[in-house]
């Protein structure tokens, strides 16, 4: 049946009209894109990711990671018969053969805590870890001390000098003070403090390629002074420096190698953890 021209007309305008109806339904909100704001850092994931993980190190987190340990040793746990268990991750356990040269464990040395005492003759343990500057351009170490004399000579806590005045730490007679960090060639030693016979101390050395800091008890004492270390033995020496007879005469409690200049918060956060175990 045909339709009249006035009920097409009628049905068009309907038609139009439901159309209109459709679009004046409310839809979905679309969302506007992200607004990059003064709030947003730096290698920040506005989308709620991590972001990159180099930007995003957070210089007042205390947190280490496990891997930068290169070697943690505490006379509290694994020392036996010369060998010193390593407690980190990498195994790395300091070893005597020679049971002349074992340094003694000394039950409640300081603070209720074990030490081991070296005889200053002979006394060392060799840890299979390379602080050369070409391997490890970065290290920082945690040390807890003390030394049955006060006097100038010449008795190194730890390195791997093999005679090049390389990353050691010990007394000396060529600076201000006795006990010296070595900087390099042509006998380069830098001061550190002068220690007192018989008093326990916490040390931490920091070494760059160019420069090297040291803070005893938690208080810096030396900032950024200049060093040029060279390359050493690829082992380093615990209650010795590695060259010559400069054995240390006193005991170690602990000792802590990191692969890395630790920020200040890590290394305060060390330094807090270590000064209230053993009392200092």
């Amino acid at each position: 049946m045909k339709l009249d021209r006035h009920r097409i007309r009628t049905l068009w305008v309907l038609a139009f009209l439901f159309v209109i109806a459709l679009a004046c339904i409310p839809g979905e909100p679309v969302e506007d894109p992200p607004i990059f704001s003064d709030d947003v850092g730096i290698g920040d994931d506005v989308n709620g990711g991590d972001g990159d993980d180099d930007a995003n190190v957070n210089s007042e987190d205390p947190t280490i990671d496990p891997s930068l340990v290169l070697a943690h040793f505490d006379a509290d746990q694994g020392y036996e018969d010369g060998v010193w268990q390593d407690l980190g991750i990498g195994g790395h356990d300091a070893t005597q053969s020679n049971p002349d040269n074992w340094p003694e464990l000394v039950q409640d040395a300081i603070n209720g805590r074990a030490a081991l005492v070296f005889d200053g003759e002979g006394d060392e343990l060799e840890a299979p870890i390379d602080i050369n500057p070409s391997v490890n351009p970065e290290i920082t170490v945690f040390v807890v001390f003390n030394s049955f004399t006060g006097e100038r000579v010449y008795r190194k806590l730890f390195g791997h000098d093999d005679g090049g005045f390389d990353r050691a730490v010990g007394l000396d007679d060529r600076s201000t003070a006795n006990l010296v960090l070595f900087g390099g060639p042509s006998g380069r030693t830098r001061s550190i403090i002068d220690i007192v016979a018989d008093q326990w101390y916490l040390l931490t050395v920091t070494y760059t390629p160019s420069e090297a800091s040291a803070w005893v008890n938690g208080e810096q004492v030396v900032d950024a002074v200049s060093v040029n270390n060279g390359s050493g033995r690829d082992f380093t020496v615990i209650g010795n420096g590695g060259a010559g007879s400069s054995e240390w005469w006193g005991s170690i409690a602990e000792i802590r190698f990191y692969g890395a200049a630790l920020t200040d918060a890590q290394r305060s956060g060390v330094e807090a953890e270590l000064m209230e175990t053993y009392g200092l």
